[in-house]
């Protein structure tokens, strides 16, 4: 969402940083019920993350089975 909509986007407009990084967490917790998350406030849990994003970069996505009986998921890890 970062590298693409925000830094890379080439056809239509991009959006701004401060709009996306508020769709990622704020209104993702709001829509699951997560009141004490997604916010830098007093009392609320936080966690904070520091992206580089002209080093953004996603890897290609790999399938791993490595979940109880020997279920699949999808991981795609990224550096920046």
């Amino acid at each position: 969402m970062l590298s693409h909509r925000v830094r890379d986007r080439h056809r239509g407009p991009r959006f701004p940083l401060e709009f996306v990084v508020k769709r990622l967490t704020s209104q993702t917790a709001d829509f699951f019920g997560f009141n004490d998350r997604g916010r830098l406030a007093v009392g609320k849990m936080a966690g904070v993350n520091v992206v580089d994003l002209s080093a953004l970069r996603l890897r290609h996505p790999e399938l791993r089975h490595d979940l109880p009986a020997g279920g699949k998921r999808l991981v795609q890890r990224w550096d920046g």
